[in-house]
């Protein structure tokens, strides 16, 4: 990518090389936005890519090496062009190169590379079903040693939606230094043209799975990303080192994949807020033959309400002792209290206990009609007269009502008088 930021500057010249090594045989290139100023023949600024150093012309996406492509039409190119890159430059080496005048300053370019192999060799075509597994391998694997100048290709399809699973029984090749003499190598399969299934199938520009392998150490399992897979084996002209070979066997291998999600369950609380689960299985389908298990969450868990709770009534505080009964001698005072703190509510309980208290309360004594001087005077004319016979009844009454005794105080003054003479 240039720049890695912003807009590419003035008079600027820059150059890169990218190299792969053997076995591959070429280079691709897949461009992702390319914003180079417009310009007739492209004189102003420009893209050239090129194999050796004089440095030629070299076509771009749309037979041009200027002009500007935006990133959504280079999605679409790459969608409607599949796995083939849009540039494909003959050799190992290439040479990029990019200049720019001195105004007019735009995105620059984006673009990335794969490693080209170079196809040889007749082709097999293994499909493989669900439940099925199928060996390949180089000729009479055990019996008799590979040929030299040997190459062949496999091209491996399991189910769509299934993935290719690999495995390595036998495997002694010729050992060499980054292994280009004998050796086999795996990448993702496509079809040439992605919107027509009766298109070529290739392998020599996907994606790569396992680079060249040689020697007498056994491969671990591969597993590709998509449904097809290619597979090829070449030995060189040595005679002298032609070895047992490989043999290989793969399969479909199936994700795992989530049922739908189960009821919820009860809510954890009988009342008020609480929390409710649901959970799913990674049986539609099961993972086999190392597939893998299912990604995302196993278990849901959210916020419930099973409706209010009852609430128990509470009292408020006593109210102040009422005024005595009585203004004078012995009384009666009352206080109360209410269920109000909180009221009862979604059938919660009454209050406990009394609403009223009463107390026995003296006022003080009861004043005496007329005056002390009066009174005896009185009583002594009354002395004279008649004699009188006094009773005086004091009668205490208590009434239990509802659990609460109260207690009444009723006094009576009955006077019998009988006058004599």
């Amino acid at each position: 990518m240039f720049p890695s930021s912003g807009n590419y500057g003035a008079n600027e010249t820059k150059c890169w090389r990218i190299e792969v090594l053997k076995p591959y045989e070429g280079i691709g290139i897949y461009f992702h936005y390319f914003e180079i100023e417009e310009c007739l023949d492209c004189e102003c600024d420009y893209l050239s890519i090129t194999r050796d150093i004089t440095f030629y012309r070299f076509e771009s996406v749309l037979d041009d090496d200027c002009g500007r492509k935006s990133t959504s039409y280079q999605k679409y190119l790459l969608k409607t062009q599949g796995k083939m890159p849009s540039v494909q430059p003959n050799g190992r080496d290439i040479y990029v190169r990019f200049v720019s005048d001195g105004s007019v300053h735009y995105r620059g370019f984006n673009f990335s590379f794969i490693a080209e192999s170079d196809r040889e060799g007749p082709k097999s075509f293994l499909n493989a079903s669900e439940d099925e597994t199928i060996e390949f391998g180089t000729p009479k694997v055990g019996i008799k040693n590979y040929p030299a100048n040997f190459a062949w290709q496999w091209f491996l399809i399991v189910p769509e939606g299934r993935r290719v699973q690999i495995t390595f029984d036998t495997f002694e090749l010729e050992r060499s230094k980054n292994c280009t003499k004998d050796y086999v190598e795996v990448r993702e399969a496509f079809f040439e043209d992605p919107n027509n299934p009766s298109s070529e199938i290739r392998g020599d520009f996907g994606a790569i799975l396992a680079k060249s392998m040689c020697g007498s150490t056994k491969p671990n399992p591969i597993q590709s990303t998509g449904n097809m897979v290619w597979v090829q084996f070449v030995s060189d002209s040595n005679t002298t080192t032609t070895y047992k070979g490989f043999k290989a066997s793969f399969t479909a291998a199936v994700d795992g994949g989530f049922t739908e999600w189960g009821l919820w369950e009860p809510c954890s609380s009988s009342c008020g807020p609480g929390s409710q689960s649901r959970t799913r299985n990674c049986t539609n389908p099961p993972p086999n033959n190392h597939g893998n298990d299912c990604e995302g969450p196993r278990a849901e868990i959210q916020g419930c309400i099973s409706g209010p709770c009852p609430v128990d009534g509470g009292y408020t505080e006593w109210g102040p002792w009422g005024p005595c009964s009585s203004s004078c001698g012995l009384g009666i005072q009352v206080r109360h209290r209410n269920c109000t703190n909180p009221l009862p509510s979604n059938h919660g309980n009454d209050c406990v206990g009394q609403r009223t208290e009463i107390q026995g309360y003296n006022s003080g004594p009861c004043p005496v009609l007329g005056s002390d001087k009066g009174q005896k005077q009185e009583q002594d004319n009354t002395d004279d007269k008649s004699k009188d016979n006094t009773i005086r009844i004091l009668v205490c009454v208590a009434i239990g009502v509802n659990g609460v005794g109260i207690l009444l105080l009723v006094g009576a003054l009955i006077y019998f008088g009988r006058r004599l003479g």
